[in-house]
Formats: C-alpha cells, sequence, structure tokens
C-alpha cells in the first residue's frame, strides 16, 4: 500500500502486489478530475548575492505568453520541506482560474 500523487493528480492510496502494476484502492479526491491542473515547473534563479534558489511555476490553464497574468506567490522558508512534484491544491485553484501561482523557496534547497 502506497500513498501516490503528481502536481496534476490528487494523492490517493494504490496497492501494488507480486510485482504487478499497482492499482488504486481508494477515490477520495476525484472532485479534482472537474479541475484543470497543470503541472508544476521547477525552476532555478540567483539571488542579488548569488545563492541558487529554487522556484516552482504553475502557469494558468490555457496559457498563452503573448497575454499578461496576474501572479500569485508563496514563499516557503526551507529547508524541512521543498517544492516538488506533488499536489499543491492553493496553486492548482488559483491556476484554473486564470492565475499564475509561484512558489519561491528562501533559502538553496537540495533536491533529490
Amino acid at each position: 500500500m502506497l500513498a501516490a500523487e503528481s502536481s496534476t493528480r490528487a494523492q490517493e492510496l494504490w496497492l501494488a502486489t507480486n510485482g504487478k502494476a499497482a492499482q488504486q484502492v481508494t477515490h477520495i479526491n476525484e472532485a479534482w478530475n472537474r479541475i484543470p491542473t497543470v503541472a508544476m515547473e521547477i525552476f532555478r534563479y540567483s539571488s542579488l548575492d548569488g545563492l541558487e534558489i529554487e522556484a516552482g511555476l504553475l502557469k494558468p490553464a490555457g496559457f498563452k505568453a503573448e497575454k499578461r497574468h496576474l501572479l500569485v506567490a508563496a514563499v516557503h522558508g526551507g529547508p524541512s520541506a521543498h517544492w516538488a512534484d506533488r499536489m499543491e491544491s492553493w496553486g492548482q485553484l488559483l491556476a484554473a482560474r486564470g492565475f499564475a501561482a509561484v512558489a519561491l523557496a528562501r533559502i538553496s534547497q537540495q533536491v533529490s
């Protein structure tokens, strides 16, 4: 039994047995199937003092590069956790409503 999720799919429980492909056993978060989700784009940038900082961007559903979008930022202090390929419900709900959402770390984080 394992819990699995990605940036576009909410967490559910899965069962893997005898080397067979895991089968989903819960459907607790099926409401997310009605909401357009987008993959988080992980990127790095340098702070003014040269420190490398990791961030994740959720572009609005139906993103068009030539259009301006409002941006909501969430700042994370780290290093106990980091932005990753997991469901960020606040960002997905904003993206579904036409906002861009960026998750910023205040310090450099090592992703393993």
